[in-house]
């Protein structure tokens, strides 16, 4: 006999039905989940990933990479492979999540041990050092794959707990508006409490990717010499841009992935110069390091590291020099630790001095060369605060939910739920497929999804490079962004409430096209950056609006039962595509060279998606969840071991 999911394997009956539930109190605990939520995704993103970027930087060998898992890699590639190994796991384990839940009556329970979970991986970076950047690693993925668990188990109340797709907006809509506000709360909080008490340098130096990198850099032809002044150096030295037969921006060939270095060439004496500032105080007895990754590719050459330091009253210290390297072939990092800085230090300036042997023209290809000074030590301290943050309203949350178990559930031998969670999933998959509806809705999230999310992770580099802003002009941006979706989410749940939900989160995909269009017509270099006046209004409002509605929209298509499983799949449809937005904006960017054009070619997936979303019909959408309810009530969808025939012709997974 074919049973349903978690009945009782000796009786066949199913357990006494769980005490009554108070939705207010349900949709209260529903809004503090997203405000213990919220923050730890920009802490995480906007301190944490550069923090241990920082660290591996330090920890790079004599070939400027780290060793992962047996892959050498470069320090900066770790933020990709950190989401990009999130992404995949992520894919993986929400859709089995989510069926496990469906199928034993411990929803509540998974969803308070994942929110915990990722709570004390935040709390684990606090032991993230220098010997230790691997663990800054661990804590990224774990925290990111336990809060995106818990935030599918925490979705899957929401059909529960709210009636009809207007309060399910309404309800979503608070959450996003708290969670967003909470989000700018803590990212500000950290940021004035990292500034206040420790500096760090502007970071002008790194690698070559696009051509405004060379233009940072200043070019000495000459002999090299001790005295340097702070306040002309921009005038005696020319830009590399300046001097195209001696300083130039190359393709470097046989990698996978285009890659760029500086050319120099040096007949006698060369040398590449730069100036960083710092933020916040001073550097008072910091170490500072400087990297330079080089190869000499004709003749020979030999480097040395120069460096300078200014103090707060404008007083030059005396000059530190590295030993001498020998250029090889072969790329190799070149690396002059100064351990403790002179006192009251506000500048650096640093020299990556070369000499060809006699007689000798060498060609030189600079792959990178960058300063950078002790890590902030305040960074892991506020992730983990950010962790107690999280633990605690998790908690405020939790109490708030009710006992919610799906009928016929009961507390059976965990592999017999494990087992039967995985033929159950094959069954929501295979439903799922063969309904055109779900399925159109599911495309469009998943490109609509990808686009948004790489347009947002894009939108940093495009700010620094074609508009020349600062780092902390960034991050007010991009808070700012956070604070119009507060707006966006309130405006397009009202938006729906006049012209239909569905329809409504189609008009927000279609916002973020306008959006992309505008700032391809208006921001084309630094003089334009007063249009971001326009832009980051429109992109926050795109924002929120799309956030709110589609986990509210989706929440109405979902039949009672299988509410866990079906957001397991919206989670799955959320990070699937990342990967292919990624690919067509590095296509499109290498072909045209613009980051215009690459964050233009989002529109295509976004338009996509506006179309799919469009095509779908507002009432079998919104009524769905409805005619559902009343079908699975009468017609429950069993569920059979594998190999036994399914009743009805239901889908049974090959």
């Amino acid at each position: 006999m074919a049973l349903s999911c978690g009945a009782d394997l000796k009786s066949g009956t199913a357990p006494a039905a769980p005490p009554p539930v108070d939705k207010r109190k349900e949709r209260r605990g529903y809004v503090f989940m997203s405000i213990a939520r919220y923050p730890s995704t920009i802490v995480l993103i906007g301190y944490f990933l550069p923090y241990v970027t920082l660290l591996t930087r330090h920890s790079a060998g004599d070939d400027g990479r780290v060793g992962v898992l047996g892959l050498r890699l470069q320090p900066t590639s770790l933020p990709a492979v950190f989401t990009t190994t999130f992404s995949l796991l992520s894919m993986l384990v929400c859709p089995i999540v989510g069926a496990v839940a469906d199928c034993s009556p411990h929803r509540r329970r998974l969803l308070y041990w994942t929110t915990l979970g990722a709570a004390v991986s935040l709390c684990i970076a606090i032991f993230v050092q220098m010997q230790t950047w691997w663990l800054g690693g661990v804590v990224v993925i774990a925290t990111l794959l336990l809060s995106t668990a818990s935030d599918l188990l925490m979705n899957s109340y929401l059909p529960e707990i709210a009636e009809g797709a207007s309060e399910r907006s309404h309800v979503s809509a608070r959450a996003t508006q708290l969670g967003f506000a909470s989000q700018v709360a803590l990212a500000v909080a950290v940021y004035l409490l990292s500034r206040s008490s420790d500096a760090q340098l502007s970071l002008q130096g790194g690698q070559f990717d696009f051509p405004h990198d060379i233009d940072r850099w200043n070019v000495r032809t000459g002999a090299p010499t001790d005295d340097f002044s702070f306040d002309d150096w921009d005038r005696r030295f020319p830009k590399c841009s300046a001097l195209g037969d001696i300083c130039q921006r190359v393709k470097s060939d046989g990698s996978l992935f285009p890659s760029y270095s500086m050319q120099l060439t040096v007949r006698g004496h060369a040398g590449i110069l730069q100036v960083e500032q710092t933020t916040g105080d001073v550097l008072d007895g910091r170490w500072v390091r400087v990297n330079a990754m080089a190869s000499c590719q004709a003749g020979r050459a030999f480097a040395r590291i120069r460096l300078w330091t200014e103090g707060d009253a404008g007083q030059i210290h005396a000059v530190h020099e590295s030993p001498e390297f020998d250029v090889h072939r072969k790329p190799r990092q070149m690396t002059f630790t100064l351990d403790a800085l002179p006192r009251t230090t506000r500048r650096l300036a640093y020299e990556v001095a070369f000499r060809s042997a006699s007689g000798d023209v060498a060609t030189i290809l600079i792959d990178k060369a960058e300063a950078f000074s002790a890590p902030n030590p305040w960074v892991p301290l506020s992730v983990c605060l950010c962790g107690i943050w999280y633990a605690v309203w998790t908690w405020m949350s939790v109490r708030n939910l009710g006992k919610r178990v799906r009928a016929g559930s009961s507390d059976l031998p965990v592999h017999v739920i494990i087992v039967r969670s995985f033929v159950e999933l094959g069954h929501t998959i295979c439903r799922t497929t063969h309904d055109t509806v779900m399925t159109r809705f599911l495309i469009a999230l998943a490109l609509y999804s990808a686009a948004g999310g790489a347009t947002i992770t894009m939108a940093t580099t495009f700010f620094n490079v074609q508009l020349d802003l600062d780092g902390s002009t960034i991050g007010m941006l991009m808070l700012a962004t956070i604070m119009f979706g507060i707006v966006g989410a309130l405006l397009f749940q009202r938006v729906g409430s006049w012209i239909g939900f569905s329809r409504a989160l189609a008009m927000s995909y279609l916002l973020w096209i306008i959006t992309l269009v505008l700032s391809f017509i208006l921001l084309l270099d630094a003089s334009s950056s007063i249009w971001l006046i326009l832009i980051v209004p429109l992109l926050g409002l795109s924002f929120g609006g799309s956030l709110t509605l589609a986990r509210a929209v989706f929440a109405s298509m979902i039949p009672v039962s299988f509410e866990a499983e079906y957001f397991g799949l919206f989670n799955f449809a959320q990070v699937s595509l990342g990967w292919l937005a990624t690919l067509v904006f590095a296509a499109v960017n290498e072909a045209t060279n613009s980051l215009r054009w690459g964050l233009l070619s989002q529109t295509l997936m976004l338009l996509i998606a506006f179309v799919l979303q469009t095509s779908l019909n507002e009432s079998l959408v919104l009524q769905r969840d409805h005619d559902q309810r009343d079908d699975d009530e009468h017609h429950p969808v069993p569920i059979t071991t594998p190999g036994e025939p399914t009743p009805n012709g239901a889908c049974t997974p090959q």
